[in-house]
């Protein structure tokens, strides 16, 4: 008889890095589809969630009227990540083995129930069923990087993190956020906890896609890329600082930023940032496109010479844009923080101060980048999944 296993997205749809990583766990866990049945709960055409989608422009538009910060944005963000992990699923999936189910987080329990499944994944508070639940823990930048958080927040995030220790099993995204879940909660120490491959991937489509992006960069000359949202932690500011140094010194190639520069809580740093990017020597080098559609991003990515990967910290190696850059074989340049340092991979050059990113900068100038072979990287990315359900089968199966 198949393993029934309920897959929870409504907190990975508030974000685009948490709706590829969603999908991605689907794709693995699907690779082995005979062996389970799959229920994936999306928050969409349900009366609760149709609630919040037609009540949030409201919302938006009365906060824009008392802060007028920042420019509203009337969708409901969990409706954009929800439409996202939907049509992943009808357009990259075996759909024998799933049913989706629109339902909407405070509605989750009650479904559950009538299910029954042998495993709940991902976990994300303790109100579960711990011979069914599996935990999931994001990353520790609150422990880290304390000057980004309010004492709210970093109170709630640890107690959220306590309350996790009632269930007994918990996935994470790399050995450096193990390590860190043993080092901050002591109560975690007797408990079973594994890290999820590092596993490079994007869809099939996106790898053989022949798009035009000129509507995002109007230009002929070859650039470099960031492909991260505009959090703190992603240290954009850092980044443009060494590329206006590079282009004083005649730098030849341009920048592209894409992600969204609206869904976020920091509106002293988001306005900084703006406000650097009209700096008259950045116009037509540096080119901001918006949080675009993935397929567009990653035919950007595609054609950069290379990704930089500026991030201060994250709770899987690279995040998202890197693994991106490795299904395409794309060179990398990432901050050589110790959780950058599981990746394995020829083309990635590390840096740990301005000087040395400029050098990694103008290095690229004086190389070819290499023809991307189809073929060759679907044979690596099918390799990747296949390892990653691999663990996912061996772990339910233990559990």
């Amino acid at each position: 008889m198949k393993k029934k296993i309920v897959i929870l997205t409504s907190f990975f749809c508030g974000w685009n890095g948490g709706v590829d990583l969603i999908c991605y766990f689907l794709k693995a866990i699907n690779f082995r589809s005979k062996k389970y049945s799959i229920y994936v709960f999306i928050p969409k055409k349900n009366l609760l969630s149709n609630f919040k989608r037609y009540l949030f422009p409201l919302y938006q538009f009365f906060i824009f009227l008392k802060k007028r910060k920042i420019k509203p944005i009337f969708e409901w963000k969990y409706k954009q990540g929800s439409d996202s992990v939907e049509r992943y699923i009808l357009e990259n999936l075996d759909n024998k083995n799933i049913n989706i189910k629109y339902v909407d987080f405070i509605n989750e329990k009650k479904l559950i129930k009538e299910i029954d499944p042998d495993i709940i994944f991902p976990v994300l508070n303790s109100d579960y069923d711990k011979t069914k639940a599996i935990g999931y823990i994001f990353d520790f930048q609150h422990e880290y990087l304390k000057k980004n958080f309010s004492k709210k927040i970093i109170s709630q995030r640890r107690s959220e993190i306590n309350n996790l220790s009632k269930l007994d099993l918990f996935f994470v995204n790399s050995k450096n956020t193990k390590s860190d879940l043993i080092k901050f909660h002591k109560n975690f120490r007797n408990k079973v906890i594994k890290v999820i491959p590092f596993t490079p991937n994007i869809q099939k489509k996106f790898l053989f896609q022949n798009l035009d992006y000129k509507k995002y960069y109007k230009s002929n000359k070859k650039y470099f890329i960031i492909c991260n949202q505009f959090w703190k932690h992603k240290n954009h500011y850092f980044a443009l600082k060494v590329f206006e140094e590079y282009i004083k010194k005649n730098g030849k190639y341009n920048l592209i930023l894409t992600g969204d520069l609206n869904y976020v809580k920091n509106l002293d740093y988001i306005k900084k940032i703006k406000s650097y990017l009209n700096c008259s020597i950045f116009q037509n080098r540096v080119f901001y496109t918006g949080n675009i559609k993935k397929e567009f991003q990653i035919e950007l990515l595609k054609n950069s010479e290379a990704l930089i990967q500026p991030s201060l910290f994250e709770g899987g190696p690279g995040a998202g844009s890197i693994n991106e850059a490795i299904s395409l074989d794309l060179p990398i340049i990432a901050s050589s923080i110790k959780i950058n340092k599981e990746i394995i991979y020829k083309k990635i050059y590390y840096f740990d101060s301005d000087k040395e990113l400029l050098k990694k900068l103008f290095f690229f100038e004086k190389i070819k980048k290499n023809k991307l072979n189809k073929k060759k990287q679907l044979k690596f990315i099918n390799r990747c999944i296949k390892n990653c359900s691999d663990f996912f089968v061996k772990s339910f199966n233990e559990f």
